[in-house]
Parts: structure tokens; C-alpha cells; sequence
């Protein structure tokens, strides 16, 4: 057992290395042909622009290392309690069951009471969440996940709608929003990687509660950075200047949320937009759950799998960063535009839930599935991002955010809370066909989008990606000309360097 052991987790070393290997390349390349397209058309950032990335930038990512280091270290901690993969299931159906309850109101309550307090609270829920999985008790447990499923809510929406504002507010070109979103899109997978490999120490020599305490400290800096140095910003002039009632604003939360509903119902493009982005994050938290067991599945496989959690973490996150420098590098050839790139994404997440249907016990084939999948995330959010950007009206933007993340967080709690009676097989199945809705949802996005032309949301400055316009959906103004700024050639020398509870 032993010769298996050491076997098994020599396999998950070589693959992180060549896929450490094969995403510096993409990285490399990108960056060059970023600077290749530099020239003439480069938009020069004005004053105050890149303090005001790197200040949002360092605490998003913070926000979201510390959601990573719990990733690996989830399912393998309520295991450590001694629960079952029903339980276990019911634990997480729970979370994402908070998600969606909360998804329908909590981005119109940011929107009202101020996109700042939805990014402190998220914070707390957080810090309060993390707290909770130092007590093996089941309802301690299971408070933890509905506070977790508030947070994840918030962390999607609520930093995203800030910044957001604050990048109009301040007056900065429309184009230089797409570059904040990639170099996101870039930090989140460096900050992914190195959680995988944080989680991992830190469970070794602490055991498996060790990840969530350092996410803590983190969170708990970040907050104070939030607190004392972020202004305020709102989704309407009129939220900031409204009494405190509790009807009233129950009232306006009732509001924002049936008025975003509306718009999405109004405007085909908003609708099939959100369907794609719900259906292949529906696939993808699913998977979230079904990688550890799906992993542990062949006996020749499971102490490598079970002592290499972390590192297995860090290998799909490094194939996040390598779609999201493929994202940036394709994103910038005009023949290629950012809508372009959402067949072949929404494809590829379907092929790979192929192999693990069909051969739930080959662990090398389903490993190089699961990358697969892990390539096409890092394209997906910040393809995403930037076309929510060019559609999503900026009053309404949480509140629409929030209401896509409700039909994702509904599948899930459907699929977990049936997984003690589902096979792997069957739950693969399941995900692929979700990543097929996505694809013929994106599909209807593009007719409609080519159908009628953009009109820019309000303050937005001019992004249009309804078939007007340059085919990569970017402004001829943005120097990178890749639809998000450069997801793959961030400035690393001048700037800092996805996600729920992977």
C-alpha cells in the first residue's frame, strides 16, 4: 500500500509540474502579444487609476485566497467529523440553499444600503462561517453553511457592483474596466494555487480545521482595510438618501428585485446571458462537491488522492490561469471576439463530464477531465465579467447578479441533496447535460445580441457588443484590444496579480 501511495502522489507532483509548465508558456506568450499590440492605440491610464485597482484588487483577492484555502479541505473536514456522503450531501445542499435564498435579495439589498456594507458583511459571514468548522456538533455545522451561503452570494455580487460604480464615478474609461476584470481573473488564479498548497501545509502539520483559521486572519485584515478606507457607493442616488425603516426598506429590496426580474424577462439578451452564466456554474459547483470522492473512487488511487488534497487543488487552479491567459490571448484577435470564445467553452465544460459518466473509476482519465473543465473556468469568468459589464444596467446591477445565481444554486441543491442515491456516473450525466442548456443558452445570447445593437447601461461609457462595433466587444480605444484587458498580461511589474467553496 505503501508503494501505491508514493506512486500515486509522484502522479499528482508530475502533473502539477507540467501543468505549472504549460500555463507559464500561455502566460509568457499573452504577455507578449499584449505588448505586441501595444502601440499607437495604447489608452493611457489616468491619474488615480491604478491606485484604485490596486486597492480593489488586493482586497478581492484576500477575499477570495481565503475562499480558496478552504476549498481542498471542505468535504475532507465534515469526513474527519465522521460524516457520510449523505450528511456530508446535506451539509452542502444547505450552503447552496442559502445561496439561493439569499441570492434573490441580498445584491438589492447592496444596492440600497450600499455596495461597501455588502463586502462588510460578506466579511463577517465569512469570519463567522470559518468559526463554525472548529465544532464537529451538526447544527453548528450547519449554521456554518448558511452563513457560507450568504457570503458566497455577496462575495459574487457586492465587490463586482463596487467597483464597478466607483470605476464610472471616478470618470475612468469604459475600456480600462475589462483590464481590471483580467487581472482579477490572473490574481485569482495565482491566489488559488498558492491556497492549494497553503490548505495542504497547513493540514499536514495542523490537521484539516488549519485552512479555515488562516482564511480568518485574513479576512479579518481585510475587513479593516474595507472599513477605514472605502467609500461608499449605491445602485440609485435616491438609496443612499432613504430613511432607515425596516418596512420601507423592505419594501425597496422587495422593489429592486421585482424590477430586476422585470428587466431580465424584458430583455432576451440579459435572459439567456444569465442562463448560460447559472447553467455552467451549476456544473461546475457540482463538480465542486464530486472531485474529492470521484478521485478517491479506485482503491489504488485513494491514500494518494486523500494526502494530496491541496496539491490536487492547486493543479486545477493552475489550469484556471492557464484558460485565463488562453481567454486573454484569443480575446484580442478581432476575428476571435469575446462572444466567440462562448461556444467553444461551454463545449469543452461539456466533453469533460464525458469520461467521468462513462469511466467513473479511471482516475487518470477523470483527472485530465477535470483540468479540462478547470481550463474553461478560468475563460469563463472573465469572458463573463466583461459582457455583464457591456449588459447589466449599472442601477440594477447587483440585484440582477444575484437573481442569475438563484436557477445555479436550485440545480445544485437538487442533485446534493439526492447524491447518497445518485452514482457518479449519473451525477456526471447530469452535468453534462447542464453544460449543454448553457451552450444552446449562449447560443440564443449571440442571436440576440447580433440581432439588436448594445445600448451602453447607463454610465457605462460605450462598450458595445451587439454586433456594432469591433468584433472582439472592445472599443478600438483599448490598447490590449482583448476584451478584458489582458487577463494574461497583467503589469505585474506596476499592478497586484472564481470563487465559492471549491
Amino acid at each position: 500500500m505503501a508503494d501505491i501511495e508514493r506512486i500515486g502522489t509522484g502522479y499528482f507532483w508530475n502533473i502539477f509540474f507540467a501543468s505549472a509548465l504549460v500555463c507559464a508558456g500561455v502566460q509568457v506568450l499573452a504577455r507578449r502579444h499584449g505588448r505586441g499590440q501595444k502601440g499607437e492605440a495604447l489608452l493611457r491610464p489616468p491619474p488615480g487609476f491604478r491606485a484604485f485597482q490596486r486597492v480593489f484588487l488586493a482586497v478581492n483577492l484576500v477575499a477570495m485566497l481565503a475562499d480558496w484555502l478552504q476549498g481542498p479541505y471542505v468535504y475532507a473536514l465534515y469526513v474527519h467529523y465522521g460524516y457520510d456522503q449523505g450528511v456530508i450531501g446535506v451539509l452542502f445542499v444547505t450552503g447552496y440553499l442559502s445561496s439561493a435564498v439569499f441570492g434573490a435579495v441580498a445584491g438589492g439589498m447592496a444596492d440600497i444600503l450600499g455596495r461597501k456594507k455588502g463586502c462588510q458583511a460578506f466579511f463577517v459571514a465569512y469570519i463567522i462561517s470559518a468559526l463554525t468548522k472548529s465544532s464537529p456538533s451538526f447544527h453548528w455545522l450547519l449554521f456554518g453553511r448558511v452563513a457560507s451561503g450568504l457570503a458566497t452570494t455577496l462575495l459574487h455580487t457586492a465587490f463586482e457592483s463596487w467597483m464597478v460604480c466607483e470605476h464610472f464615478r471616478r470618470g475612468f474609461p469604459a475600456q480600462l474596466l475589462g483590464e481590471t476584470f483580467g487581472k482579477l481573473a490572473l490574481g485569482n488564479g495565482v491566489a488559488a494555487v498558492s491556497a492549494g498548497i497553503i490548505a495542504q501545509t497547513a493540514a499536514n502539520y495542523y490537521g484539516p480545521l488549519a485552512p479555515f483559521v488562516v482564511g480568518s486572519v485574513l479576512l479579518a485584515f481585510s475587513l479593516a482595510i474595507v472599513t477605514l478606507g472605502w467609500t461608499e457607493n449605491y445602485g440609485t442616488a435616491e438609496a443612499a438618501d432613504g430613511d432607515g425603516a425596516v418596512g420601507a426598506l423592505v419594501m425597496r429590496v422587495a422593489a429592486g428585485v421585482r424590477d430586476g426580474y422585470s428587466t431580465i424577462l424584458r430583455d432576451k439578451r440579459l435572459f439567456y446571458l444569465g442562463m448560460g452564466q447559472a447553467s455552467f456554474e451549476a456544473g461546475m459547483y457540482t463538480f465542486v462537491f464530486m472531485w474529492t470522492p470521484a478521485l478517491q473512487a479506485n482503491a489504488a488511487y485513494h491514500d494518494a488522492v486523500r494526502g494530496s488534497l491541496g496539491l490536487i487543488f492547486a493543479i486545477f487552479m493552475v489550469c484556471t490561469m492557464t484558460g485565463s491567459g488562453v481567454y486573454g490571448r484569443l480575446s484580442s484577435e478581432d476575428a476571435l471576439g469575446v462572444r466567440k470564445l462562448q461556444p467553444i467553452v461551454h463545449a469543452v465544460a461539456a466533453m469533460s463530464c464525458v469520461a467521468p459518466a462513462l469511466l467513473p473509476f479511471h482516475t487518470p482519465l477523470m483527472m485530465l477531465s477535470f483540468m479540462a473543465l478547470e481550463t474553461m473556468v478560468g475563460m469563463f469568468y472573465p469572458m463573463y465579467g466583461t459582457l455583464r459589464g457591456a449588459h447589466v444596467p449599472e442601477d440594477k446591477r447587483a440585484a440582477i447578479m444575484s437573481l442569475f445565481r438563484v436557477p445555479l444554486n436550485l440545480f445544485v441543491v437538487v442533485v446534493l441533496g439526492n447524491v447518497q442515491s445518485l452514482s457518479t456516473s449519473v451525477v456526471f450525466v447530469l452535468c453534462l447535460a447542464v453544460h449543454v442548456a448553457g451552450f444552446e443558452a449562449q447560443l440564443r445570447f449571440r442571436r440576440a445580441a447580433d440581432a439588436k445593437t448594445t445600448t451602453p447601461p447607463s454610465g457605462s461609457g460605450g462598450f458595445d457588443f451587439g454586433g456594432g462595433g469591433d468584433d472582439d466587444g472592445t472599443s478600438s480605444g483599448d490598447g490590449d484590444g482583448d476584451g478584458n484587458g489582458g487577463a494574461a498580461t497583467a503589469d505585474v511589474d506596476n499592478d497586484d496579480a472564481s470563487s465559492d467553496e471549491r
